[in-house]
């Protein structure tokens, strides 16, 4: 895998590659860990893996680079100066959307939650996997527009950086992403203290169960 002319490599792994967690999956469809719901979780994650075509670009940045994806200052900003990083973005395709729509259509409701929740946990596998190569075995965190004070309209950056339309992701005029199971943003590798979000953020945002939230 070679970087593109612009410094831009591309991943394309096998679904099979990609670990989508049945205990994550049953988390967000809220199932939980009753074992009722243990073969319909089985089932969605395996409907899943028959849909997904994961696909995800990312490119170093330098300190132009970063200039044109922050604005304003914020705490991921911040992080990101620390360290190296590189921006990107990951996506599962449509097909996920299309079936959960299907079900949905069809009065299949539990199916149609529990295949959602897994397309869910599969684009973050896949960006798990981007990051890893990126990053290796160095200490490294993620960070996207929406969270941590970095305004979502800093995605209009990371497009015109990435060109994602090749693996085909758009950006809509609400600045969500099409397919919606995709993720973009960028990678920070650096000491884990310089990766840590200070505290004073999270005391003024209410994203609860944010995987980087810190608190007193």
């Amino acid at each position: 895998m070679k970087p593109d002319a612009h410094g831009i490599e591309k991943l394309e792994p096998p679904a099979q590659a990609v670990s989508i967690a049945a205990k994550e999956v049953a988390r967000l469809a809220r199932t939980g860990p009753d074992k009722r719901w243990a073969a319909a979780v089985d089932t969605g994650i395996a409907e899943a893996r028959s849909l997904i075509k994961p696909r995800a670009l990312w490119m170093p940045l330098t300190e132009d680079g970063l200039d044109g994806i922050f604005t304003g200052g914020t705490p991921v900003e911040e992080i990101a100066r620390k360290g190296k990083c590189w921006a990107f973005i990951a996506t599962i395709g449509p097909a996920v959307e299309a079936r959960v729509r299907e079900h949905f259509d069809a009065g299949r409701y539990l199916e149609g939650v529990i295949l959602d929740a897994a397309g869910s946990v599969a684009v973050e596998g896949v960006c798990d996997l981007a990051e890893g190569r990126i990053a290796g075995s160095e200490t490294s965190a993620r960070f996207s527009p929406g969270y941590c004070m970095w305004r979502l309209e800093n995605q209009r950056g990371l497009f015109t950086l990435l060109h994602p339309e090749e693996i085909g992701i758009r950006l809509l005029p609400s600045m969500l992403m099409h397919p919606l199971k995709s993720v973009s943003g960028v990678v920070v590798r650096a000491p884990t203290e310089d990766l840590l979000v200070p505290i004073e953020a999270c005391d003024g945002c209410d994203a609860n169960e944010c995987a980087r939230r810190r608190g007193h």
